[in-house]
């Protein structure tokens, strides 16, 4: 059975998705054949579903990530957000959240999983925030965002193999 690695944010249209493919690239450059990583939002689950569908259905925040995303070779084009799921939760090894409103907001309704439930900032040794670009018309606001992303995924990338490892879901029979 493969591990399940889980990041999730608010609406899995930008922080989550990106965070995925950065960690599933990660794994493929470093020879991972048996962990799988997706993503989810809590919108559709704890929160209201989500207006759109995908970034693009958001025009100001697609075109304000589309360059930082092409730079770093990060393809969101066929991403389609997906809310989470209790059984979704059940499953994973590790859920890995974006966001300290996230990780709070997803504690409170289901602290069975804090045991394995982390704040990817937490797993970084640099002080920062992953914002929520949401309705930011602020160019910055989405470089830094997607940078800080990366930045954490890529730093924390053992840390979260490691812990993945000790909340293996023991096989039955």
């Amino acid at each position: 059975m493969k591990t399940k690695i889980i990041f999730v944010c608010k609406g899995n249209m930008h922080r989550s998705p990106i965070a995925e493919r950065i960690f599933r690239k990660e794994l493929e450059r470093r020879g991972y054949t048996s962990i799988d990583v997706d993503s989810y939002g809590l919108h559709g689950f704890i929160l209201p579903p989500p207006k759109g569908k995908c970034l693009k259905d958001y025009p100001t925040e697609y075109k304000l990530s589309k360059p930082h995303l092409d730079r770093k070779g990060i393809n969101m084009e066929d991403h389609l957000s997906k809310p989470l799921t209790e059984e979704v939760l059940k499953r994973a090894n590790l859920i890995i959240t974006m966001h300290p409103d996230v990780n709070k907001l997803l504690l409170e309704k289901y602290p069975q999983f804090e045991n394995k439930t982390f704040l990817i900032t937490s797993l970084c040794s640099k002080n920062i925030t992953l914002k929520d670009v949401d309705g930011s018309k602020n160019p910055k606001v989405y470089e830094e965002t997607i940078n800080n992303t990366e930045l954490c995924v890529l730093e924390s990338f053992n840390k979260i193999i490691k812990l993945s490892k000790k909340n293996e879901i023991p096989k039955t029979s």
